[in-house]
């Protein structure tokens, strides 16, 4: 995906249909998204709102679990709005990707300032069982960290590389998909 108008079109498909299969075949789970931007959180509720909209069953699945009990209903979130919420399965959605020159610039908003760390560790905790991070870049090749970079973003290309090493050592079908719109983990982090 590409991070243009600081959302990525892809990365939100990807999480919609993702939402929409892991409520259909895992129906007893609860689920959230959790984006590092509000704009991009807000480009996948639009997405989402609009899969409601567009199948009446899958609206009759979305509005039970609306109706549902407060701590279990889905959500849509960014980092700075996630605080205590915590849901069985989480989709992570990154949404930067890498410029013209293969590196991902190092500016992540709340992330990058002083705390950001803080806030990618409380975002990182929401999963009970699992979490899905979806990312369009190689944290080990395109995000190039140093001594000067912030705290957030250092913990976020750490978090990456393990989430990566993890879902990619899975004995299931749960490892990493290079093959999908949008590389993605499906790890137990």
């Amino acid at each position: 995906g590409e991070w243009t108008r600081r959302e990525n079109e892809s990365e939100g498909n990807a999480a919609v249909e993702l939402f929409v299969r892991y409520v259909r075949e895992h129906p007893d789970k609860s689920i959230g998204v959790i984006t590092l931007n509000r704009q991009q959180a807000d480009h996948i509720q639009d997405l989402l709102d609009e899969r409601v909209q567009a199948s009446s069953s899958f609206q009759k699945r979305y509005d039970d679990l609306m109706a549902g009990d407060l701590d279990s209903r889905p959500f849509v979130r960014n980092l700075e709005n996630v605080q205590g919420d915590e849901r069985d399965v989480i989709i992570l959605s990154i949404a930067y990707s890498a410029g013209p020159n293969g590196r991902v610039p190092l500016r992540f908003g709340a992330l990058s300032m002083p705390g950001g760390e803080r806030r990618l560790n409380v975002a990182i905790s929401r999963a009970r069982e699992k979490m899905i991070v979806l990312c369009s870049f190689e944290p080990e090749s395109q995000m190039v960290v140093s001594e000067e970079t912030s705290e957030g973003a250092k913990a976020l290309k750490g978090f990456l590389c393990y989430a990566r090493r993890v879902g990619s050592a899975s004995n299931d079908a749960t490892g990493y998909e290079t093959g999908a719109p949008v590389p993605h983990l499906h790890a137990d982090v």
